[in-house]
């Protein structure tokens, strides 16, 4: 095992956040596409036996209890005089802070620690400008653990992109039938249309869920 990862100080702008949730955050030296895809490869199966045993994170329906999903998101730069904790932080797991215990923190850390890419992490309060409601949090949660069962991407093409128009394609994969991800998520789509959810956001549903279920940008 590598030597103890050095720790990410919290940005002053996200102390005190009170959202509920927290990001575990990685310091990358100068990632590439391929190199983020090899990482989120590697780690989220480590971090998922971390969090428990399988029928422990699992989650089936709609109303279930989400504590936790994976995210692959770009967080801020780190400045050249601390160069030794990286170049760019990268959002790879997002928990509720009831569930982020001592030893949870410390069998995270430990597996982040055995990924030679990964120079330093944090946990950093999620930003999240508008409460995030139930259904959607189990979907993440969903999805998450789609990911894990599938050993890798359900979909060799990227599909997170945050433009209308990816946004928009994402949608019509994620609503395809008769695939690996079509029954899982079932519930969650009947939901959305039995209350009247509007195109905006089921487009925000496809973003996510193309961004944790396809290979990754690059």
């Amino acid at each position: 095992m590598k030597q103890r990862l050095p720790e990410l100080p919290v940005p002053k702008d996200r102390v005190g956040l009170g959202c509920g949730w927290t990001w575990f955050i990685l310091g990358i030296e100068n990632p590439t596409g391929s190199g983020l895809r090899q990482l989120a490869q590697h780690f989220w199966p480590k971090a998922a036996d971390c969090l428990g045993k399988p029928s422990e994170i699992a989650l089936e329906l709609p109303d279930d209890d989400a504590w936790w999903h994976l995210r692959r998101a770009p967080g801020r730069g780190i400045s050249p005089k601390f160069s030794m904790l990286g170049t760019h932080t990268f959002q790879m797991l997002t928990l509720r802070d009831d569930r982020l215990t001592s030893s949870v923190k410390d069998d995270l850390l430990s597996a982040a620690a055995t990924q030679s890419s990964v120079k330093s992490f944090g946990w950093w309060p999620t930003d999240w400008r508008t409460p995030q409601d139930r259904l959607f949090l189990s979907f993440l949660q969903r999805i998450s653990l789609l990911r894990l069962e599938s050993g890798g991407p359900l979909i060799h093409e990227w599909l997170g992109g945050s433009t209308a128009s990816e946004a928009t394609k994402a949608f019509g994969v994620m609503t395809r039938s008769a695939e690996v991800w079509s029954e899982p998520i079932r519930p969650w789509l009947d939901r959305l249309s039995s209350e009247g959810a509007d195109i905006n956001v089921m487009c925000d549903y496809a973003h996510w869920f193309g961004h944790v279920l396809s290979r990754g940008p690059g």
